[in-house]
């Protein structure tokens, strides 16, 4: 089966779609990345078009062999992700599906537009899709996926998440059959694009030297009401199924190993996790040695003021951390509880001095 995976986010890192696409190939199917980088970036700004519908002419040309054919989306894309949908399903009778943050918390919303939808974790659910797809099997009532048919919504319940994220394969940057939107024109994404986007992507601008950004991680050990892992926590607190996972040291310094002999101009690291101090004091140990032995790369990573201690600061830096991001949120304790948000207001400050 031939997978598209299609990403309108302006990073084109999509670690997402990027282990998927990594996972499906481990499995024997092919697939096709097609990168879209909204030209308003991450900023908030609807009712106006993404793209200019010549410049997704191609997109149709690009797809037509697919058999199933996905997008990623937060909330910040959703009009760019209508507006790449309403392009393709007049010329193709491929089934398109959405998945990401956004399909996961409003998925009635995704179906009215997309024919399938993934919540939650993505590649055990895509894999079952794709296989029972390429053995015209009945697919409905895969667990992590929605349907619409006939009008009525089909919400599946959510599988049990696997705890040992070292079973998928590092992300798929291997540039086979990879295209970007760029100058106006969908092409294919070669070595000299791909250091071109990453000069310019997040993680470069904050640390000024040209970054990769990867994740450690799955989740947060927090339940922030106003964020979208309170409602992720939720859907697997129901279940039992313990939402906050993270990679072995050994795994993610590998991929950073292999990453580094890819790309050499890569200059910084970033790890986006949303709490990538979260992981207790041994681990954060053992990657600093390992880390600084192996990567020697500075690197940008995010803590919380409950996570961040001194053992853990003293080790980080050692390796190599220069840029640390804490968010504080609030100091009004009406606020806090009001978003369970369950730091005082000393551990912020102690975690300040800290940093």
């Amino acid at each position: 089966m031939k997978i598209t995976l299609i990403s309108p986010y302006p990073d084109i890192t999509a670690f997402g779609i990027r282990t998927i696409s990594a996972y499906l190939k481990e499995h024997g199917h092919k697939t096709q990345f097609i990168f879209l980088p909204d030209p308003y970036g991450d900023n908030l700004i609807f009712g106006l078009k993404r793209y200019d519908d010549s410049a997704l002419d191609d997109l149709i040309s690009l797809c037509r062999d697919s058999d199933l054919i996905g997008i990623t989306l937060m909330t910040n894309f959703y009009e760019g992700a209508v507006q790449i949908t309403k392009k393709l399903k007049p010329g193709l009778k491929t089934p398109i599906m959405w998945g990401g943050i956004h399909p996961t918390i409003r998925q009635e919303e995704s179906l009215e537009h997309a024919d399938i939808v993934c919540v939650g974790d993505g590649e055990e659910a895509i894999l079952e899709l794709v296989t029972r797809m390429g053995k015209a099997e009945p697919y409905t009532d895969i667990r992590n996926l929605g349907f619409k048919k006939n009008g009525t919504v089909i919400k599946n319940p959510p599988r049990s998440l696997p705890h040992n994220l070292d079973i998928y394969p590092i992300p798929d940057y291997s540039l086979d059959d990879q295209h970007i939107m760029y100058e106006g024109k969908i092409r294919p994404l070669t070595y000299d694009l791909m250091k071109t986007y990453l000069e310019n992507g997040t993680v470069s601008q904050y640390l000024r030297k040209i970054g990769y950004q990867t994740m450690t991680d799955r989740g947060c050990p927090h339940k922030c009401s106003y964020c979208n892992i309170s409602n992720q926590k939720e859907m697997y607190d129901e279940m039992g199924s313990k939402y906050f996972r993270a990679r072995s040291v050994e795994n993610f310094i590998n991929e950073l190993l292999e990453i580094k002999e890819m790309f050499p101009f890569i200059e910084a690291i970033q790890f986006f996790d949303d709490t990538f101090f979260a992981r207790p004091v041994h681990e954060i140990e053992e990657f600093s040695r390992g880390y600084k032995e192996k990567v020697g790369l500075p690197f940008y990573c995010q803590g919380s003021p409950n996570t961040i201690t001194e053992r853990k600061m003293e080790c980080l830096v050692n390796a190599g951390m220069v840029y640390v991001e804490m968010g504080i949120q609030t100091g009004s304790e009406r606020i806090k509880k009001l978003y369970n948000r369950n730091e005082s207001n000393e551990k912020i400050i102690k975690a300040t001095e800290l940093i």
